[in-house]
């Protein structure tokens, strides 16, 4: 694609704590959070201005969680549910079964999600499964338009993660740095055009972010 490329190095350090701290000014999970900073930084030493992938996962299905849910999903509709229960004893450390180890609980597509996104794991955590039950959530499932699993998750995505966090995230890290980060997969005519598109060209089995593939190459 004719780009340059710039290597950095980066070694642990405990002020690279402090800088995120003060960027994020909120307590964050997500350590992508410090090397965004210093990709910011080294930037600043050539641009003031920057674009960003953010909106491309959310539009295309380009996380590893869209691939598990949409697989357990069909799983669980083919599967008995005595099957399903007797997951539940996977620990949480084999990740791509958590959906399963919960979705034992509860077949809901929208509490099953949210397992995997929040940081609380155990039903004794601050948040529990009985509380999820009549979260936001999942009733957000349970409004969305699409009856397809895929293009909830997506949707959600798109309404709520993505504003309320991702983009939260990269405004904070590039202006750190005083840079203006700039979207152009958010450009609203391609969102809607997205919107449009069926999701088994967004994801076709394993293979994320497909259609989006499928032009890269061209």
């Amino acid at each position: 694609f004719n780009t340059d490329h710039v290597e950095k190095i980066i070694e642990p350090k405990p002020e690279f704590l402090m800088d995120a701290t003060w960027a994020f000014e909120e307590p964050a999970t997500d350590p992508a959070f410090i090397p965004l900073l210093e990709i910011s930084r080294e930037a600043r030493k050539k641009v003031k201005v920057a674009l960003t992938g953010d909106g491309a996962d959310e539009q295309f299905a380009g996380y590893n969680v869209h691939k598990i849910m949409y697989a357990n999903r069909v799983f669980f509709e083919k599967v008995p549910a005595a099957f399903v229960k007797a997951t539940a004893v996977l620990p949480d450390k084999l990740k791509v079964f958590r959906g399963i180890k919960y979705a034992a609980f509860s077949r809901d597509a929208g509490e099953t999600y949210w397992h995997y996104l929040n940081a609380f794991k155990e039903k004794n955590d601050v948040i529990t499964l009985q509380e999820t039950r009549n979260n936001a959530l999942g009733q957000y499932f349970s409004d969305a338009d699409s009856k397809n699993i895929l293009s909830k998750m997506l949707k959600l995505d798109c309404e709520n993660l993505l504003p309320n966090y991702f983009l939260m995230k990269t405004d904070k890290t590039t202006m750190a740095h005083s840079i203006e980060a700039r979207v152009p997969y958010l450009d609203h005519e391609l969102i809607e055009f997205s919107a449009t598109i069926p999701a088994k060209l967004k994801l076709q089995g394993f293979t994320d972010k497909y259609l989006l593939r499928k032009v890269a190459q061209k």
